[in-house]
């Protein structure tokens, strides 16, 4: 886990990455858990490259962060988290609104 969070520029983004792999068990539960945790620290370094500070974290942001994503499945567990931790509603009219000025 060290090694994943030395990749993250900013202490406040190394604090929410250290309260996702907390909270998601990945230190009680050790195995075969890389590539999820290599997935989730791009989905935070994406996240990092989008914004200035933990406050700037919106809906808008994630999803412009996450925008390369074409499948919508790559970084669910990392948006997933933002939406639980941070009362983010990716489903709500902020974010229909986003992908449709995306679209257009």
């Amino acid at each position: 886990m060290a090694r994943c969070e030395s990749t993250i520029q900013t202490e406040w983004m190394k604090a929410l990455f250290r309260d996702f792999v907390e909270q998601a068990g990945f230190l009680e539960k050790p195995g075969p858990v890389g590539l999820m945790v290599k997935r989730n620290i791009e989905g935070f370094r994406l996240i990092e490259r989008t914004v200035t500070c933990s406050s700037d974290i919106t809906v808008e942001s994630v999803l412009r962060a996450f925008q390369g994503d074409t499948t919508h499945r790559k970084y669910r567990v990392v948006k997933n988290w933002f939406a639980m931790t941070l009362k983010l509603d990716f489903h709500g009219p902020e974010a229909q609104w986003f992908r449709h000025t995306a679209f257009v």
